[in-house]
């Protein structure tokens, strides 16, 4: 009988057809799930070390996700989960080179941390272009009229054609 635990992401993980924020997050909450068992078969001397350190970034790269998500301009917290994700992956490399994960495992793990660092950069990409494409966005109508409706508290229209010379 081989009794080995099931490789990748849980199986209750379905296919997403939602935001790609919603997935990012699902995809964080699924790295946790397949991290948090392996960080607590860890020796006592790595898992009150090199443990502790993994699962609090971890959980704070979920929180900041979270945040992201609901804060409106959400590229800073996107930025800080960058940075998780970064740490994250140097931690990992370290379980591996000290013997406490076996390669297959730690590319696995590996894997996982890239399809979340890649939808963080493409989350923060959209952030930033949908940032930039707002501030370039020409006044409306609405706005051309004024809050009453009337013109009257609107700015003067741009004259197109150029004044006259005085000295012809």
């Amino acid at each position: 009988m081989h009794s080995e635990e099931p490789e990748g992401p849980p199986a209750a993980r379905q296919e997403r057809t939602a935001a790609p924020e919603l997935s990012v997050i699902q995809r964080c909450y699924d790295l946790i799930l397949w991290l948090q068992p392996r960080v607590q078969k860890l020796p006592r001397e790595a898992r009150f070390g090199l443990g502790v350190r993994i699962e609090t970034a971890l959980y704070e790269l979920l929180e900041l996700l979270i945040e992201a998500r609901y804060a409106p301009p959400a590229t800073e917290a996107l930025r800080l989960a960058g940075v998780r994700v970064e740490r994250l992956r140097y931690q990992m490399r370290l379980l591996r080179d000290l013997g406490y994960l076996d390669a297959r495992r730690a590319e696995q793990g590996a894997r996982l941390l890239l399809e979340v660092g890649q939808e963080i950069g493409g989350w923060l990409k959209y952030r930033q272009r949908k940032g930039h494409e707002a501030r370039r966005q020409p006044v409306s109508r609405d706005r051309e009229l004024g809050e009453s409706g009337t013109g009257r508290d609107a700015r003067p229209p741009r004259e197109t054609v150029p004044p006259a010379n005085p000295f012809v």
